[in-house]
């Protein structure tokens, strides 16, 4: 059957309706995708903006009248669990130093103690040591009117290696020191803030629990834990007068970093834990999550947004990289001796 002119022309109209309908569909999706993008991205912004910058122009929070007149921070004795303590006590809370080392504890706690005027109190327990050493922590606990814990203490591996390198202890400590701390102090207090109707528990994780994380794999999984389960209990605890943020910063310069010159260094990107705890501090009450550090949250916001094998790909590659410095340390450390 002969097909005429008229025949194609009406066919080509049709496809051509077709092709415009689609073109028209996709274009409408497109627009619609760009618009969302572009509203969560001003969103985080004006989030980002407020909490890092615009709290910090008010007066600081009265955190003893809104949540207690004591503070719990585990790994109190160095880094950012001291730099945190000491925001704290500049803000006339009274502090609870928990952590390992008790020269350090005590050493800490009278420089908190002349500068700021307050109280302080100091628990020896090592939390490597897993479940027997919490029944202790709660006795000493006893009588003290808790009203914000940080459960910052944690630990890392010396330098980032693969899982049949760790020792028996670095993979326990990991476990009881990084995710049964977290859960059983926050098990312990939670109670008693929930009946008094007022409390804030701030759980530390890291950027590294944003996915998996090669060479520190077992640390990254551990703080995807802390992520995971900070985020459940910040649901749990909606109405009740209890406060529960996740902090999830990235590389901050204490001594968890020191495999590496580059991150030693610090920098912009790599703030000391003093900067990083006044930062942080300013958000508590403000954002549920945060990484508490302005430059962390630009880094944050990049690094969710890719791939997850780029993410995985990236991790790999940084951490061997850290590993080759840590070792061509150790070598020039070997020579001079």
């Amino acid at each position: 059957m002969a097909v005429g002119p008229d025949s194609i022309a009406m066919l080509l109209r049709e496809m051509n309706r077709d092709l415009t309908f689609y073109d028209d569909l996709v274009t409408f999706l497109g627009l619609f995708y760009a618009s969302k993008l572009a509203f969560n991205i001003g969103k985080s912004v004006c989030k980002g903006v407020y909490s890092h910058f615009v709290t910090r122009l008010y007066s600081p929070t009265d955190l003893a009248a809104k949540y207690g007149k004591w503070a719990v921070i585990t790994g109190g004795s160095d880094g950012v669990g001291k730099a945190y303590a000491q925001e704290l006590a500049r803000r006339n809370v009274n502090i609870v130093l928990i952590a390992r080392n008790q020269e350090k504890l005590s050493k800490v706690a009278s420089e908190i103690e002349e500068e700021f005027g307050i109280e302080t109190k100091i628990i020896v327990a090592d939390f490597g040591k897993g479940r027997q050493v919490y029944s202790h922590i709660a006795q000493e606990l006893q009588g003290i009117d808790v009203g914000i814990l940080v459960n910052n203490v944690g630990v890392i591996l010396p330098f980032p290696m693969s899982v049949e390198e760790m020792t028996d202890d670095q993979m326990w400590d990991h476990i009881n020191v990084n995710c049964a701390a977290v859960t059983v102090m926050t098990r312990m207090l939670l109670k008693g803030m929930k009946e008094k109707k007022k409390g804030a528990i701030v759980n530390l994780s890291s950027i590294s629990g944003l996915g998996p994380t090669p060479y520190l794999s077992i640390y990254g999984a551990t703080k995807a834990y802390v992520d995971s389960f900070s985020d459940a209990l910040c649901n749990e605890c909606k109405g009740t007068g209890v406060t529960v943020q996740t902090l999830t910063p990235g590389y901050i310069n204490t001594q968890m970093v020191k495999y590496s010159p580059n991150l030693k260094a610090g920098g912009l990107m790599v703030p000391s834990a003093q900067v990083f705890a006044a930062n942080a501090i300013s958000t508590l009450g403000v954002n549920d999550k945060t990484t508490g550090y302005w430059c962390h949250g630009i880094e944050y916001w990049f690094f969710e947004s890719l791939p997850i094998y780029i993410w995985k790909n990236a991790c790999s590659f940084l951490n061997q990289r850290f590993r080759r410095q840590y070792d061509a340390l150790q070598q020039t450390s070997n020579k001079k001796k």
